[in-house]
């Protein structure tokens, strides 16, 4: 792997700046995605009118319900059905493969988008939190697969990676 002296303590390796580039590239895509699938499922919901309106929201709970069982009785996880805190931080600490990565990001994009927009309970941006913070453990695991720094790989905390990154280039 090519790596640069920045000083004599530190070393920054060029790849990390391939990797940040590969995720900002998805996670755009996936915003993308997320949007665009929100606002026109949200439409549709509410073209439902009249004595049928009711139903949506109860549609969209039945939705959320049948995704995030069909993870939990398959993984054990119950990230979708949440916050999905004790996920995050079993990923952060790399007790979650790239699979379950994905699984459960995947989960929570379509559990969400079924939640808003059929105006059922809960909001946006916590589990936007937690598709970001899950692409970017994806992001983390393939860097250690190929060979990254395993102290400053990308997992799920943001602030971790600016760290890690500021340490790299000699500002910390």
């Amino acid at each position: 792997m090519e790596s640069v002296a920045l000083n004599q303590r530190r070393r920054f390796h060029v790849l990390a700046l391939g990797w940040s580039l590969i995720l900002g590239v998805v996670a755009g895509f996936l915003s993308h995605l997320f949007v665009g699938a929100l606002l026109a499922t949200r439409e549709r919901a509410k073209a439902v009118q009249g004595e049928w309106s009711w139903v949506m929201p109860g549609l969209g709970g039945l939705a959320i319900g049948c995704i995030g069982v069909a993870i939990y009785a398959n993984t054990g996880r119950m990230g979708v059905l949440g916050i999905g805190y004790e996920d995050l931080s079993a990923a952060l600490f790399g007790e979650l493969g790239n699979a379950l990565i994905v699984v459960l990001m995947v989960g929570k994009f379509a559990a969400t988008i079924s939640s808003y927009s059929s105006e059922g309970a809960g909001g946006i941006f916590a589990p936007t939190l937690f598709i970001g913070a899950m692409l970017g453990g994806v992001t983390g695991l393939l860097d250690e697969m190929m060979g990254g720094d395993h102290r400053c790989r990308v997992r799920l905390l943001w602030l971790e990676w600016v760290r890690c990154s500021q340490e790299s280039f000699g500002l910390l």
